[in-house]
């Protein structure tokens, strides 16, 4: 794996999550880490939950493999 270490980073370990985040524009890394309940957002709120829902259902009833991928960005 080929890699490139921009900016100057601390070599002290308890420094290196925050200066990672800021990094990535997360100013509150704090919060970051250990979100609140106001963070959770409803399942029902994201489009077509109902049809993944009965689809991942009908699968588990049938004993089928499943696979889930998830895009953490």
């Amino acid at each position: 794996m080929k890699y490139r270490l921009r900016g100057n980073f601390t070599k002290n370990s308890a420094d290196c999550l925050r200066e990672l985040l800021a990094a990535r524009g997360i100013t509150d890394w704090q919060s970051y880490i250990r979100p609140d309940n106001s963070a959770e957002l409803s399942p029902y709120d994201l489009e077509n939950i109902e049809a993944g829902v009965d689809m991942v259902l009908r699968h588990l009833k049938r004993n089928s493999n499943v696979c889930i991928l998830v895009d953490s960005d």
